[in-house]
């Protein structure tokens, strides 16, 4: 592959925090924009505030196709018991946790057939939990390799 010259790096960070109020997933605002047939390493930091009771749910989203198999990034955090250790991105796809660490952490390769933006969308776990917010400082990176 021909290089660029210079290394393109995709940053979204939260200046600050978004309040989750439903156990709808929405968007929170952390968005980048993907190029078509690119392999690019993805990181997703989510802290939760830290006053959850019931736990929250989150999902990493993309408009764009992938190449197949290739729609699974490794879930580092939460720790879900008896659950994957991977997050499938796709629209109805969100990871639960209901014993609350705080801290969501995903990363992974993403090989790209179309050009898509990637996105976060979070929520409640329960209508039980007060509203909460996801904190300023979390962040949605990518590397083109």
């Amino acid at each position: 592959m021909l290089s660029l010259g210079f290394e393109e790096k995709l940053s979204s960070r939260l200046s600050a925090g978004v309040t989750l109020t439903s156990t709808t997933v929405a968007e929170i605002g952390l968005e980048i924009f993907l190029a078509a047939n690119s392999v690019y390493f993805v990181e997703l930091l989510a802290n939760v505030n830290s006053v959850l009771a019931t736990g929250s749910k989150l999902g990493l989203y993309y408009t764009g196709t992938f190449v197949t198999d290739n729609d699974t990034i490794t879930q580092l955090r939460p720790v879900v018991a008896g659950g994957t250790s991977t997050l499938l991105i796709s629209a109805g796809s969100a990871v639960q946790d209901t014993t609350p660490e705080h801290l969501y952490h995903f990363a992974g390769t993403i090989l790209t057939s179309t050009s898509g933006r990637l996105y976060v969308k979070a929520g409640k776990y329960s209508g039980a939990d007060d509203d909460f917010p996801i904190l300023a400082g979390s962040c949605l990176v990518a590397r083109r390799l």
